[in-house]
Formats: C-alpha cells, sequence, structure tokens
C-alpha cells in the first residue's frame, strides 16, 4: 500500500465489507411475542412479513416469535382456509396438528408498527381477522430455528432468557 506524506507506520488493514453487529439484547435476555399458528409459522417461514394487532408497542429490533398454545378445534378451524391449507404443504407440514405450539420458533426484525388505516393490503394477503382499529406490525430478516423450543407464553411482549 502506498503511504502518503503525513501518514503514520500503522499497517494498513482493507476496509471490512461485513460488520458483525450483535443481538440488540440484554446479556441473554430477549423480547418475544406469542402469535396462534399458523401466524406464527407464516411469519417466522417469511411467508408474511406483517401481522395486524389490536396494540402497538415501542420496541423494535430483534423479538422471538413464540407459536402460543391453541385447542386443536380453535386450531382446525384457524386452519380451515385455501391459504392456510396451501401454506401448510408448502411448509412440509402434514396436518395441524403438527404445528407446532407453545414454543419459540425463531426470531425477527420488528420494524415498526403502523396504524391500520395507513397500511395498504388486500385482504388476500392477510386471511386472519383484522380488527376495525389497530396496528400492523412490519417485520423482516426471519430465522427459523432448527428445532422449536418448548416454552410458555405470556401475554404482550415478554422477556425472556
Amino acid at each position: 500500500p502506498v503511504r502518503r506524506e503525513g501518514e503514520t507506520n500503522k499497517p494498513f488493514l482493507p476496509t471490512p465489507i461485513f460488520t458483525f453487529h450483535p443481538p440488540k439484547s440484554k446479556g441473554n435476555i430477549m423480547k418475544a411475542i406469542s402469535f396462534k399458528q399458523p401466524l406464527a409459522q407464516a411469519l417466522i417461514t417469511g411467508t408474511l412479513s406483517f401481522a395486524v394487532r389490536s396494540w402497538r408497542t415501542g420496541h423494535r429490533g430483534e423479538i422471538l416469535i413464540h407459536a402460543a398454545r391453541c385447542p386443536l378445534q380453535e386450531l382446525r378451524n384457524l386452519c380451515s382456509n385455501d391459504w392456510a391449507r396451501n401454506h401448510l404443504k408448502e411448509w412440509n407440514i402434514a396436518t395441524v396438528e403438527d404445528l407446532p405450539m407453545s414454543a419459540f420458533l425463531g426470531k425477527v426484525d420488528l420494524e415498526d408498527c403502523i396504524p391500520l388505516q395507513e397500511f395498504d393490503f388486500a385482504k388476500e394477503e392477510y386471511p386472519f381477522d383484522i380488527p376495525e382499529r389497530g396496528w400492523v406490525w412490519v417485520f423482516s430478516n426471519p430465522w427459523k430455528m432448527l428445532h422449536p423450543k418448548m416454552h410458555p407464553g405470556k401475554l404482550g411482549v415478554f422477556e425472556t432468557s
């Protein structure tokens, strides 16, 4: 490398192309949020990049996706539409009973919470109940665990280690 006048004799180090950013968590504590299936699976596989909630959060950054426990009959009802049946096949899940529940599935980045009235999407894109007023949680960078980690869920955004 060529040194210019006034430069020190420090070794030349090229600028790194990639920068490592450690998780934005306190020690081993991470934020988590529970969703019913098949919405949790859709978020963690990247099939959906948003979810509608009746409330918002100030949290931004990495968040664990937890598949909430759900009675089997309710799960069957949630998975009875064409959207869910098609995606179960895409996810290589044979039956609704095979969807993981009461477990962490992976993590995503929570980018933003946008008022529902300001977010434009077709009903076919989101075949779940939509409140009259609510918030759209926008996610990116889904990362799915190889094996779901069993863990009880909680209401709201919660911390876990």
